[in-house]
């Protein structure tokens, strides 16, 4: 059961680290529910421990990302051909490789969609549960997936390259029509088309 694989983890991150980098992996990795529960969704090493700094869990934070624990998506800061030229290394997210996972790390039921507290829990759920199926189509070392954030109010959740297309992808929990964020990035980048993902059909 998942429970059963979370404690593999726990023992696996004893059995393959030294005594210093072993706590700092696992905060990193149980800091994963309230990284993805914020509202900007940002990777803070301070959430990790407070007055953590980048230079003392970097290593560890590369490690569960080697490990293929995670998946890391560094911001890009204008979406051109090829992204990589844009890539913000100082400001990235970092998803669960298994929903599942992340699901019961978090505490909730598998059956959180009958419950009333369906888009408060879904919010850790739905980008990650995105991320874990674009990753395979699209990450292969040399095509990688980004966001887009210009301020507190303009985010896109995903940017890919395909071939010298760039695509935009919105994620939204629920049935919200709302799309502010992605209509600005299209009136401001005019892309060729956008995606949007929600549970409307």
């Amino acid at each position: 059961c998942q429970l059963d694989i979370l404690r593999s983890y726990k023992n696996d991150f004893n059995k393959h680290c030294d005594k210093i980098t072993n706590p700092k992996i696992w905060r990193i990795w149980s800091s994963l529910p309230s990284q993805l529960g914020k509202p900007n969704k940002k990777f803070l090493y301070s959430v990790v421990k407070s007055g953590a700094r980048a230079r003392e869990y970097e290593g560890a934070l590369e490690w569960v990302i080697n490990a293929n624990l995670v998946l890391k998506i560094s911001n890009i800061t204008k979406p051109g051909v090829p992204l990589s030229k844009y890539e913000d290394l100082t400001n990235f997210k970092i998803y669960s490789n298994d929903v599942g996972l992340i699901r019961q790390q978090s505490g909730l039921s598998y059956e959180l969609y009958k419950s009333e507290l369906f888009n408060e829990g879904n919010g850790i759920l739905t980008e990650n549960f995105v991320a874990n199926n674009l990753y395979p189509v699209f990450y292969n070392g040399y095509i990688k997936i980004y966001y887009w954030k210009e301020n507190e109010n303009s985010e896109v959740d995903f940017i890919i390259q395909y071939k010298n297309i760039i695509l935009p992808i919105e994620v939204k929990t629920g049935k919200s029509k709302r799309k502010k964020s992605l209509k600005k990035y299209i009136d401001k980048f005019k892309p060729p088309f956008a995606i949007r993902i929600s549970q409307n059909n």
